[in-house]
């Protein structure tokens, strides 16, 4: 657990190009989710915002995506 402002200073510290911080508000649920600091350390806001929420609607859903088998993934090359 880390203050979100925290992750503000942390982009600006590391150069970033972003940083994203789940969080559980103490507020009403509706404010739970992500929150989104840009290069800038500023909270991402427009046209940012709606661009990224539209290409996470484009995208498939995670159980759709192809997964690596187990045993392939324990193989490591050239052991």
């Amino acid at each position: 657990p880390s203050p979100t402002p925290l992750l503000a200073f942390a982009v600006l510290a590391r150069n970033a190009a972003a940083g994203v911080m789940v969080t559980a508000s103490h507020n009403p649920a509706r404010y739970n989710g992500y929150k989104v600091y840009w290069c800038d350390g500023v909270q991402l806001n427009a046209p940012h915002d709606a661009a990224i929420a539209a290409r996470i609607a484009r995208s498939p859903a995670t159980l759709a995506l192809p997964r690596l088998p187990l045993t392939a993934a324990a193989v490591r090359p050239g052991a």
